[in-house]
């Protein structure tokens, strides 16, 4: 019974997932609501009826980003983000046994994946984790970011992310877009052992494209 009686503790468990040569199609279905099959409309009225228990999760893809795993990781849960779900995929550096450790150890949700030639990560991904990962369910809202994406929040007026979020939730809002400003390499051309934002600092402008943060 997902709606009580669920700890926070029992979503340790199960916190690695393969998905690979599965559901490589699965992002054809992903329409807009008036082209959807009744058996997806069925779905997600189910989907409705399941109470969230958790604030907040980030969902990313990540393909050889054994380099930047850990300080994009930090910074999501410094953010205060409940839980962290990353799909790979086709991974060649290593990063496989990085993302192990981590699932293993209760900092992540893994979910490990393959792309055949030609094929979409991010769509078959995003679309799995909307429509058949039963986790996402436990987490009122959902953001979506890369792993060179590094939110922000005004610290003036929010503590932590959930208090922006419930800041949105008392507006009855349903999906939140956060702009893009973009980060330039600054002219480097060796590595530094620093963190990503200390490192290239931001610009002014911003985009006006957006990521999304939305309730599932």
């Amino acid at each position: 019974d997902w709606s009580s009686d669920v700890c926070s503790s029992d979503l340790i468990k199960n916190r690695f997932t393969d998905i690979k040569n599965n559901y490589d199609d699965i992002y054809h279905t992903s329409k807009g609501y008036d082209l959807i099959s009744t058996e997806e409309k069925i779905l997600h009225s189910f989907r409705r009826s399941i109470p969230p228990i958790m604030n907040s999760a980030v969902v990313a893809t990540a393909r050889n980003e054994g380099v930047y795993l850990l300080d994009w990781i930090s910074h999501y849960q410094a953010l205060g983000f409940d839980d962290i779900f990353i799909y790979s995929n086709n991974n060649s550096d290593g990063s496989d046994a990085l993302l192990k450790a981590l699932s293993d150890n209760g900092i992540i949700f893994w979910i490990n994946n393959d792309i055949p030639p030609l094929g979409d990560a991010q769509s078959k991904s995003y679309s799995h984790a909307l429509m058949l990962n039963e986790q996402i369910l436990n987490y009122r809202w959902v953001a979506f970011f890369d792993l060179d994406e590094f939110l922000f929040i005004n610290e003036k007026f929010f503590n932590t992310v959930n208090d922006f979020l419930s800041w949105h939730d008392f507006y009855d809002t349903d999906i939140i877009g956060i702009n893009w400003t973009f980060v330039g390499s600054k002219s480097e051309l060796f590595w530094k052992n620093d963190e990503m934002y200390k490192r290239f600092g931001f610009d002014s402008l911003i985009n006006p494209h957006v990521k999304s943060i939305i309730k599932p």
